[in-house]
């Protein structure tokens, strides 16, 4: 009989401990304590929310089976598609954020999170959850929160056999590229050809690890990101697009989908192109063969009315750092992951980076295979890092 795979066996012991033997680790129960343990820092007697879309229903209710068995106390609530029991949610947030320690949501992308809590039910017409959102705002300084890519069992398979340790040690070689550059350039066979002013901005490392209760993370990880102070040139966009800031006919129009996602290689054949001044987007500058897509990021990038004369400005530059994550999957808090891309978004920056200002549009793009210079020293060529960064 052949021996089972001695590695294999010790990680899942270990995840186990010592008051664990004899229990059955499925890969679901594996991703959900890696979630609290890794991600979280989940400790006894903390409370966690947890708030789950349709599609993640079931990692749901293992989050909170193993939360519980950590000692913690759960609540637990699952946002019917279609906005069904949207007015149980609104309550049972406003209500939750109020006591919790902790925050994990893992919504549908039919959902649009602004601001956190901003939680906003386009799809059903419903107005932004104020009374949640005003709560948080109010507790924001001792709630963490951990954002969790919707895409059902595909996420809980790839995140059962994430390599956590290997993605830290990249991006904190990244990281110490990058941290205190001023001057950063990016170009790319499509076109892109960037210099980014950094100034005083600080660069952040987007490893999943919540440091402090008032943090934001995603699971998965695997980037590393700055609000920019400065950036000019052109941007060629030629793998995907948040999709969020589609609207559902636009979708079916542009992409002949019937899904709550864009394609995520639509834009290989009809790229993006945008010149940037100053640290915005040129208006007229937006070009692309598909009239529809221009149309739509015009409007979002320069008529959005909520939030004038900012939506245009560049609000993140990412590097992509996940060595689990090498090909478009349709969700972008995994697709921005992908090792060896760049992202850029307009609108929204981090305060914790230095992006002061309020947008009400966080539009995420994603460029392939980059070369990056850093001070004039090279750190990725044509999407593979340089020697002494990746092994």
């Amino acid at each position: 009989m052949p021996r089972p795979n001695l590695k294999r066996r010790l990680s899942l012991a270990r995840l186990r401990g010592s008051k664990g033997l004899g229990q059955i680790f499925t890969p679901t129960r594996q991703a959900a304590k890696m979630t609290l343990v890794k991600g979280l820092a989940l400790k006894p007697k903390s409370r966690l929310t947890i708030i789950m879309g349709d599609r993640n229903k079931k990692f749901g209710v293992e989050l909170k089976k193993e939360a519980t068995r950590m000692g913690a106390s759960v609540d637990l609530i699952i946002a019917e598609n279609g906005g069904k029991n949207w007015a149980q949610v609104k309550s049972f947030l406003t209500d939750s954020i109020r006591k919790t320690d902790a925050l994990i949501y893992g919504l549908d992308s039919g959902f649009i999170v602004n601001d956190r809590l901003g939680i906003d039910l386009r799809s059903a017409g419903e107005a932004p959850m104020k009374e949640a959102r005003e709560a948080y705002k109010r507790r924001k300084d001792d709630v963490a929160v951990l954002t969790i890519g919707g895409i059902g069992s595909k996420f809980v398979r790839r995140l059962a056999r994430h390599d956590f340790a290997k993605a830290r040690r990249l991006i904190s070689k990244i990281y110490s590229k990058v941290n205190g550059a001023k001057k950063i350039t990016i170009t790319s066979p499509s076109g892109t050809n960037l210099v980014v002013e950094m100034g005083n901005h600080k660069w952040i490392k987007g490893d999943g690890i919540i440091r402090k209760k008032s943090a934001s993370r995603n699971i998965p990880f695997g980037e590393v990101f700055a609000t920019p102070a400065s950036v000019n040139g052109k941007l060629v966009i030629d793998i995907s697009m948040n999709p969020d800031y589609f609207p559902e006919q636009a979708k079916r129009k542009i992409f002949g989908i019937k899904i709550n996602s864009i394609n995520p290689v639509f834009l290989k054949k009809t790229p993006v192109s945008v010149e940037i001044r100053e640290g915005k987007v040129v208006p007229g500058s937006i070009e692309c063969k598909n009239p529809e897509i221009k149309k739509e990021l015009e409007k979002h990038l320069f008529s959005e009315s909520k939030s004038p004369n900012v939506n245009n400005l560049v609000g993140e530059i990412g590097i992509g750092a996940n060595p689990d994550i090498r090909a478009p999957v349709g969700e972008f808090i995994f697709d921005e992951k992908i090792i060896g891309t760049i992202h850029v978004a307009f609108g929204q920056g981090f305060s914790a980076s230095g992006g002061n200002w309020q947008s009400s549009v966080h539009i995420d793009s994603l460029v392939s295979k980059p070369t990056i210079h850093v001070d004039g020293k090279m750190i990725m060529g044509n999407g593979k890092f340089a020697r002494g960064i990746i092994s």
